[in-house]
């Protein structure tokens, strides 16, 4: 199983603040549904597959969050017509340098 290094409590903080079920966001990160016609088939994903499921759902959160950060910062600065921009770096990845 993906969760595997995580803590449970990780797992439970996260589906709290996303608002679903811990049992939920567990089975959709690691199976797969397949509906053909009117039936329904559940397959468990492969580690691997698992992985990238969790990244791509976690980068598609932190996007959602940035535009909405930057979104509220411009509702703040532009009351009337738009007269002081914030700009902002987003640095793809999460690197860490040697100091």
């Amino acid at each position: 199983m993906f969760l595997v290094n995580y803590s449970v409590l990780d797992v439970a903080t996260a589906a709290r603040l996303l608002g679903v079920e811990e049992s939920a966001l567990i089975d959709l990160l690691t199976n797969r549904y397949t509906i053909v016609g009117k039936e329904s088939y559940k397959n468990p994903r492969r580690m691997k597959e698992a992985y990238d499921i969790r990244n791509s759902f976690c980068k598609g959160v932190y996007a959602r969050l940035f535009k909405w950060v930057v979104a509220r910062l411009n509702d703040a600065l532009c009351i009337e017509e738009p007269a002081y921009f914030l700009g902002l770096l987003d640095i793809f990845g999460f690197e860490v340098f040697k100091v």
